[in-house]
């Protein structure tokens, strides 16, 4: 099995108080999905907050994803993560 690259420059313009759109490139080629995370505290455990498919060009290392969170409040700094998922395959015998 290989280990996916992880994927780099999480970008989040600003679109109002309640709303932050974040991006990112996708730096591999082999998984299916990612996981973005957020939290109010730098050491608070995160909740996950949307799963992200992977695209066709993704799947090409080349795709640019994008997620739009909404309901934020007004004032508050959030943390977030963002984790690519890889499908396990069964191991060979």
């Amino acid at each position: 099995m290989t280990v996916p690259n992880g994927p780099f420059a999480l970008a989040s313009p600003p679109k109002s108080s309640s709303k932050l759109n974040l991006s990112w490139h996708d730096n591999s080629d082999n998984e299916t999905a990612f996981i973005v995370q957020r939290s109010t505290s730098a050491a608070a455990s995160s909740r996950t907050v949307a799963t992200v498919k992977a695209t066709k060009a993704s799947a090409k290392g080349k795709g640019i994803r994008t997620f739009a969170d909404t309901n934020l409040s007004a004032g508050t700094i959030y943390y977030y993560q963002r984790h690519r998922h890889q499908r396990h395959l069964p191991l060979a015998a």
